[in-house]
């Protein structure tokens, strides 16, 4: 009797009534146990039916395990499954578990929500009766974890072994199917067995297709069905929109509207997807916005960041925003729809910002929030917080997750740090898969990117030995790396052979790679070997032959462009007036650049900036404050001002010069025009040249005080350059140990070359042994200071 009150208990959730009866009883039996461990696990309180089992003073039978393992299921422990399972192994023979069918379902159901597929596999594996409820369970394992193939396999299995399927196995396997002709084999399964009327395998067969790529065919069953419910209408919009049709799930969900079907919450969700990657107008997304504000899911997480990822995808952060603030109790799904837009709009500091707010609300991350956090640091180049996210991400144990390692080592290679890019690579789990390429691609890109060449030159016979073949990815990190001829050749012939030749970025970083190592007529040859040449073709074998001072064939180049109907952009030009090396160059170039853009000469002020350089470079001051003045007349940005500003410094190596940029800079003043920190920067330089201490510390003062401009490593960098070439060698070392930088290589160099000039042997040696020790590939602080003990000795 009291077996039949604790039941009820139980089924009436009246937990604490049932654990009375049960801890009132004098006697207990197996029957006795696996109601109250039953009641525990159908209302939720799967730790203490764990806690029950493991304290059952009887052997358990196989509804005691049943039972425990849906506590199991629950909870989501793997490490608690696994004991368990050991349990069930322990209390019947491995035989006998092999032949029950019943108990292996449930192993392989529990084991999927535990998240071990593998675990899975493995019981169903050993399982030698196996019927169509064991394998609904573990396609439906495979369909819940993603793996269409794994379903397929299981699927097939199931074929051989002469199992009929059931309205089960087809809803399950539809739920992950991504092949056409297996889904099309699935659709006539289902008319074979009769469920081509059944309402739930049509909205099954609709997302299918959908996720198949075939939103026709999914048309073609909805349009076909008499009776269509919300979960029908919500299938053909997903299916629209899954195939990138999101005007056509617009139009359906105007027609859902008008036939008076009421839209729940994963309508929303999908209309607002769909809306917010389509070119709705603002009133059409505010109305949406305003339906989703009075249906009353405006408070559920998952509409509100449905509804804030449309205002962001449709480029309105700020109205996104606004949704995430309205939110007051906003969940972690909507926290990382915010980081979501926050990243992709390029507001990277706001991401972490709003996850020192998740932190303080006691909001832990998951892997959704971290990925974003990850791109966020690698965007800033901000290496603490980047390591204090790595420490998150080591806690939740995904160092080893192929994406998420992937960006460690992509934000570690952008921080700079590519100790800590090469454990991260280390850490994760690769094993020759394809999609592993994206790992080494990452590890080569910070070898690249941060001077290890020879390293990242490494990488593609690493790839190799694994079995992972390189993509257009890898080419084009390579390339970019490579810093000789013979291993560019290499490189080259290697993507010939694979095919990528033919892409036209890795063909362009191929012209790039030749182009920088000098063998520019090589560069050429497979320019011109690209069929449909793009503006960054163009661009790449323009500034190749600029680089290395082929004027001419520039120039020639750049008539051949404009054939096709291209121009060069800014850094070409600007590469190609760097290229001049007399007056005569400069000039000619200016009547090439006139002659071609005179039109654009008033539109682009970049093209007069690049003018103006290239004259100074020339020595030709008054042809660059010619180009200035014309300029002037229509009126130009504080960078036309700060390049002429520059061309003075550039050239004044003498008193004359010097009060060429005084007056300059005076005259921005009289016009209003406010300098920066790159004004003073010019002028510091001409004053550094000029050996004017007094107003070189004048004009400092004036920075810092008057104009109220922070000063930077630079700024200090032109004053210790001038106490040097003054002989103030004391005060230069002085000033270098007490500002609010850290010395580097480069202002120990130039304290040791005053040293040399002025003969001190002991700050010399200071200088040289300093500068070696931040910069040991650099040769200069040695002959530097050889001349100073070379002079001492004569």
């Amino acid at each position: 009797m009291r077996g039949h009150f604790r039941k009820m208990y139980g089924k009436c959730g009246s937990i604490a009534d049932a654990k009375s009866t049960f801890d009132a009883m004098e006697r207990t039996n197996v029957f006795s146990w696996n109601i109250m461990i039953a009641a525990y696990a159908q209302n939720g309180h799967y730790k203490e039916a764990i806690v029950l089992f493991w304290e059952m003073r009887c052997p358990p039978s196989r509804i005691t395990f049943i039972n425990v393992l849906t506590a199991c299921a629950g909870l989501g422990d793997l490490a608690e499954l696994e004991a368990v399972h050991q349990r069930i192994v322990d209390s019947c023979s491995e035989m006998a578990l092999e032949t029950e069918v019943v108990l292996g379902t449930a192993l392989v159901n529990t084991y999927s929500k535990c998240g071990s597929l593998e675990a899975a596999t493995r019981v169903f594996q050993r399982l030698r009766a196996r019927d169509s409820v064991c394998f609904n369970a573990m396609i439906s394992a495979a369909a819940q974890h993603g793996d269409f193939f794994l379903a397929l396999g299981f699927f097939r299995m199931m074929q051989l072994e002469g199992v009929r399927e059931t309205s089960a196995t087809l809803l399950g396997f539809a739920a992950v199917c991504m092949d056409l002709d297996v889904a099309k084999n699935i659709h006539e399964r289902a008319r074979g067995i009769g469920l081509d009327t059944d309402l739930a395998t049509m909205n099954s067969l609709i997302t299918m297709y959908g996720n198949c790529g075939s939103s026709e065919r999914s048309w073609a069953i909805f349009s076909s069905m008499d009776i269509k419910d919300v979960i029908s209408w919500n299938a053909m919009i997903g299916s629209f929109s899954q195939c990138g049709e999101f005007q056509r799930a617009m139009e359906l969900s105007r027609v859902m509207d008008l036939e008076g079907v009421r839209f729940v919450g994963v309508t929303f969700v999908l209309v607002l997807g769909a809306c917010g990657l389509n070119d709705e107008s603002p009133r059409d997304r505010e109305l949406l916005h305003d339906r989703v504000m009075d249906s009353g899911y405006q408070d559920n997480p998952v509409v509100g960041s449905a509804l804030l990822s449309m205002h962001g995808r449709s480029g309105e952060l700020d109205r996104a925003v606004e949704v995430f603030e309205r939110l007051g109790d906003p969940g972690l799904a909507t926290y990382n729809a915010m980081l979501t837009q926050y990243v992709q709009h390029g507001r990277a500091m706001e991401a972490l910002d709003l996850f020192k707010r998740m932190k303080r609300s006691a909001m832990k991350p998951n892997k959704v929030t971290l990925i974003n956090l990850v791109e966020a640091c690698s965007e800033l180049e901000n290496l603490e917080d980047g390591r204090e996210i790595h420490r998150w991400i080591a806690a939740l144990e995904l160092e080893s997750d192929l994406v998420v390692g992937t960006l460690l080592v992509n934000m570690y290679g952008s921080c700079g740090s590519t100790d800590d890019a090469r454990s991260s690579f280390a850490k994760i789990k690769l094993v020759g898969r394809t999609e592993e390429v994206s790992a080494w691609n990452a590890m080569a890109g910070a070898l690249a990117q941060n001077d290890c060449p020879r390293e990242a030159m490494g990488i593609l016979p690493r790839m190799d030995c694994q079995g992972v073949r390189a993509d257009e990815v890898s080419f084009i990190s390579l390339l970019g790396a490579c810093e000789d001829l013979q291993t560019g050749t290499q490189l080259h012939d290697r993507a010939v052979a694979c095919g990528f030749d033919r892409d036209i970025v890795v063909a362009t970083a191929i012209v790039s790679m030749y182009s920088r190592l000098g063998a520019v007529e090589k560069a050429l040859e497979v320019f011109q070997g690209i069929r449909e040449r793009d503006l960054v073709a163009w661009n790449a074998i323009v500034a190749g032959f600029a680089q290395h001072g082929h004027l001419e064939e520039s120039i020639g180049l750049v008539r051949c462009m404009e054939i096709e109907g291209m121009r060069p952009n800014e850094t070409v030009m600007a590469t190609i007036a760097g290229s001049c090396q007399s007056s005569t160059h400069a000039h000619k170039l200016h009547r090439f650049i006139s002659s071609c853009y005179m039109e654009e000469m008033d539109c682009y002020e970049w093209i007069g900036v690049a003018m103006i350089h290239m004259f100074a470079k020339a020595g030709c001051l008054s042809d660059a404050r010619a180009v200035f003045d014309s300029m002037a007349k229509k009126g130009v940005s504080l960078a036309a001002w700060n390049s002429m500003l520059g061309a003075y410094a550039q050239t004044g190596h003498d008193r004359h010069r010097h009060n060429q940029a005084l007056l300059f800079f005076t005259e921005m003043a009289q016009l209003g025009v406010d300098p920066d920190g790159t004004t003073f920067v010019c002028l510091l330089n001409s004053l550094t040249h000029s050996g004017l201490l007094a107003r070189s510390r004048d004009c400092f003062v004036d920075m810092v005080g008057e104009f109220q401009i922070a000063a930077t490593s630079e700024h200090y960098g032109c004053v210790i350059d001038l106490l040097g070439r003054c002989g103030r060698l004391r005060q230069a070392e002085e000033l270098m140990n007490t500002m609010p930088f850290v010395p580097d290589s480069m202002d120990w160099t130039s304290l040791l070359s005053a040293s040399t000039t002025h003969s001190d042997r002991g700050i010399a040696e200071q200088s040289a042994s300093i500068a070696v020790a931040l910069d040991p590939a650099n040769s200069a602080p040695y002959v530097l200071l050889s001349n100073v003990i070379r002079h001492r000795r004569s």
